[in-house]
């Protein structure tokens, strides 16, 4: 008599045993993943940052100031401005493009508020004319929304990678001289 045999197949535990596998090593990688793309993204915040300190130092150099961001404001409210960088495009291009923030939030309108950034936040000051002259000039800084995508406006909490990726508080590169003297110099 002849016996039949079967195909061999999996069996039901084999296949729960590599789903079971699939699942924990997925566990371990997407986190690892979003991680990734976090680190990328401030990396690319840093880049974007160098640029524009060049860019700002460059129109310092030819001007011997930098830009005043208020000043620019009031031209972007009048609609003579395009972005607070405009002044680093024209009439001497130091940079090509507006760099966008990575972690800002697109705006739906052109109101300005701190949930609505996506562009960098740029702030600059110039100090009064009677001001000793080892401190006219100006300072500035520059801020990025940061992981927890919050853009503040003016001062902040610094992110800080080691409190972990995903930590609060924005990005920020200072320039030469930020705030060193008494703000009674301030215009």
């Amino acid at each position: 008599m002849h016996t039949k045999t079967s195909p061999r197949a999996f069996t039901l535990i084999e296949l729960l045993i590599v789903v079971a596998i699939i699942g924990i090593l997925a566990a371990i990688a997407v986190p690892n993943f979003l991680n990734a793309q976090v680190r990328a993204k401030v990396s690319r915040v840093e880049a974007d940052m160098r640029t524009l300190a060049t860019a700002l130092e460059s129109y310092h150099l030819e001007f011997g100031n930098y830009p005043v961001a208020h000043l620019i404001d009031q031209q972007i409210a009048s609609g003579t401005a395009l972005s607070r960088f405009s002044a680093l495009t024209t009439p001497i291009a130091f940079i090509s493009f507006y760099p966008a923030d990575p972690f800002g939030k697109k705006k739906e309108s052109s109101e300005f508020h701190t949930h609505t950034y996506d562009y960098y936040d740029w702030t600059s000051a110039k100090l009064a004319n009677n001001a000793p002259r080892s401190t006219r000039g100006a300072c500035w800084r520059i801020a990025s929304a940061g992981p927890d995508m919050i853009q503040m406006v003016g001062f902040s909490v610094d992110y800080d990678s080691s409190n972990g990726v995903l930590s609060l508080g924005d990005i920020v590169r200072l320039g030469p001289s930020w705030m060193p003297f008494d703000t009674k110099l301030l215009q």
